[in-house]
């Protein structure tokens, strides 16, 4: 069967001076998907399980080997999923073999880009291609249990889910920190509590669903609808670093909620993919300028902004003088996207139903309700 033919927007490129529409091949796409999910012809048991029916969506570049050793573990998940699953892998212009790979283990959609053009455009492949209303974003290094699936499409039974994110392991079986985020904002830098991930180990099973800030775009459940609603990953953020926390926060500016599910387990090294690619200055350069974009776009108030902004500068400055330049150099390779990101600032100004205060008092909130009983207990 002829693979499907890659979607072509431009959103995909990499530096875009405003956030573009979806093209209308894509919203044409979109649509039919639903028309298809709405059909009279399906089956009562289709409909009834489509909520917790979904598509897993592995972004590819260049890695036959991680494909190699992670694929089966995916497909035995979907084997072994109680609904209507299915597996597809987005080849981002892959130089070795991996669609040769892919090919061969059979069962799996796979869908080419013919140049690389990035995790964020490799995943809004995936989504558009999916033909359900959940999607399994994971990468190429990550293998989840056998029976994850189910835990995390439950999720969304609760009308105001956006994403489900797993219990992510190392590859030692150790709890890792980006399973749960729970913000708190300090000196115009929005910062994490440091013992949240273990706190959720500790904890006996929650009555609540375990709020978090952001979901982890390596291995995170999306509502489609809501998912292509938000543009999917901001390609401001290109290459890498910061997409999904952005993703998190637009979520939640516009209520709905981002949850983990202890009960789906994802093994997950982290920062794998990325560092076999990309060199370790140009990640920490990368890192740096995308957490200036991030706070630019979504701290919406002036003053939390203004003070970003000065700390940035004072930090940049404190570095430099210990040399340092890895500060300084992301923020100056930030000020080329601040007009967008100021652009995209006002957007989210507009679209808030909740202010980043609120959002981190939700979650702050859940999770001290959820640990009090171990609290309790000790």
């Amino acid at each position: 069967m002829k693979p499907p033919a890659p979607h072509t927007s431009a959103r995909f490129m990499a530096d875009p001076p405003a956030r573009p529409d979806l093209s209308i091949d894509q919203v044409a796409e979109y649509l039919k998907a639903r028309l298809r999910r709405r059909s009279p012809s399906n089956s009562l048991c289709a409909v009834a399980n489509a909520e917790r029916a979904v598509s897993i969506v592995v972004p590819n570049w260049n890695g036959a080997d991680l494909l190699a050793k992670n694929l089966p573990a995916v497909f035995a998940a979907v084997q072994s999923h109680p609904a209507s699953a299915e597996l597809i892998v987005v080849d981002d212009g892959s130089e070795d073999d991996s669609c040769a790979v892919v090919s061969a283990l059979g069962g799996i959609r796979l869908v080419t880009h013919e140049r690389n053009r990035g995790f964020g455009a490799a995943c809004m492949t995936g989504v558009l291609a999916a033909r359900h209303e959940l999607v399994l974003l994971l990468n190429s290094d990550a293998r989840p249990d056998p029976g994850a699936l189910a835990p995390l499409c439950r999720a969304f039974d609760a009308p105001d889910t956006f994403a489900a994110s797993p219990f992510v392991l190392n590859e030692a079986g150790e709890v890792t920190g980006v399973t749960i985020s729970v913000p708190y904002l300090r000196r115009g830098r929005i910062r994490y509590r440091g013992h949240a991930a273990r706190s959720l180990a500790d904890a006996a099973a929650g009555a609540l669903p375990w709020y978090t800030f952001f979901p982890s775009g390596g291995a995170v459940v999306v509502h489609r609808e809501r998912f292509l609603a938000l543009g999917g990953f901001d390609p401001l953020f290109h290459p890498f670093y910061y997409e999904d926390t952005d993703l998190g926060i637009c979520a939640w500016r516009r209520g709905w909620t981002c949850v983990v599910v202890p009960e789906g387990r994802v093994t997950h090294p982290d920062g794998g993919t990325i560092r076999r690619s990309f060199s370790r200055f140009r990640i920490a350069v990368v890192r740096k300028r995308n957490r200036v974009l991030f706070h630019t776009k979504n701290l919406t108030g002036s003053r939390d902004l203004a003070a970003h902004l000065a700390q940035q500068v004072r930090r940049s400055l404190a570095r430099l003088v210990r040399l340092d330049p890895v500060e300084l150099l992301g923020l100056c390779a930030a000020l080329p996207r601040f007009p967008a990101a100021l652009a995209r600032r006002r957007a989210e100004r507009a679209a808030a139903q909740r202010s980043e205060r609120e959002i981190f008092a939700l979650i702050e909130e859940r999770w001290r309700a959820n640990c009090a009983p171990r609290d309790a207990a000790s």
